[in-house]
């Protein structure tokens, strides 16, 4: 795959709106050479068809990696544009970041998701990267799912995105061993955050609940989310009461615990 980071296409964080109109401009470009070439065809037997086919696949493709380029330009400016990081310093780190498990579009995409969640530093947002690539890895999804997905509940119910790293047995535990999906399970956290920190709940031992209550009733997805919520609600601030709304024994909960 063409590698735009390689090819020395400079990042400005304040420009990168102009940068991908310079490559629509170069996509034009393409389509004007494409027509040129069609209507020279035009005069050649029918042995040229084939020829034609060639360079529409051709023209296909250019305008696939200029479409790719443009998008992953406007996701590091933003990541740039959003943290303290440099353009220089948001293109290098997608760069030392990228490996054959951890490709350019999803290392950016995380970078972008996790500037959103307010994440600053160079130093952070390569710890993080790193630890949702390597949480992705375990349990078979993406690290741009893993920063998208679940950091907002872990971020909700803990103050901060450490949890990713710092407990990801216990997600890659839950994820592994239920019915619950990374996506469903930052849902779920998400939609009863608020209840939760306030019984003093992190977003490990949430996450434990959510798996002790899918595997224990095959619940997934949105019911699970639904009944999920309502013990939440109905157990008006007590952890305790929430167990026994959730039907749950603390031996259940701790198996998910990593």
């Amino acid at each position: 795959m063409f590698d735009f980071l390689e090819s020395g296409i400079e990042l400005d964080a304040s420009g990168y709106r102009e940068g991908a109109d310079e490559a629509v401009d170069a996509a034009l470009d393409v389509g004007d050479a494409t027509d040129d070439a069609s209507e020279s065809l035009i005069a050649i037997d029918k042995r040229g068809v084939a020829a034609g086919g060639a360079l529409a696949g051709l023209g296909t493709a250019m305008q696939s990696v200029l479409d790719d380029t443009q998008e992953l330009r406007e996701s590091l400016g933003r990541t740039a544009a959003s943290t303290e990081l440099t353009s220089d310093e948001a293109n290098g780190l997608a760069r030392s970041l990228t490996d054959a498990t951890f490709p350019i579009e999803d290392a950016t995409a995380t970078m972008d998701a996790l500037a959103q969640q307010g994440v600053q530093t160079e130093a952070e947002m390569e710890r993080l990267a790193l630890a949702s690539d390597q949480l992705a890895d375990a349990t078979g999804t993406s690290a741009e799912s893993i920063a998208s997905d679940l950091g907002p509940a872990v971020r909700g119910l803990d103050g901060n995105l450490n949890a990713i790293e710092d407990s990801a047995d216990t997600f890659t535990t839950v994820i592994r061993n239920s019915t619950v999906e990374a996506d469903d399970l930052g849902r779920t956290l998400e939609r009863s955050s608020d209840e939760l920190q306030e019984m003093g709940v992190a977003s490990d031992e949430a996450a434990q609940l959510v798996g002790a209550y899918a595997e224990a009733t095959g619940k997934s997805g949105r019911q699970a989310q639904r009944d999920f919520s309502s013990a939440v609600r109905d157990a008006d601030g007590d952890i305790e009461a929430l167990k026994d709304e959730l039907g749950l024994t603390e031996e259940q909960v701790r198996s998910f615990s990593g």
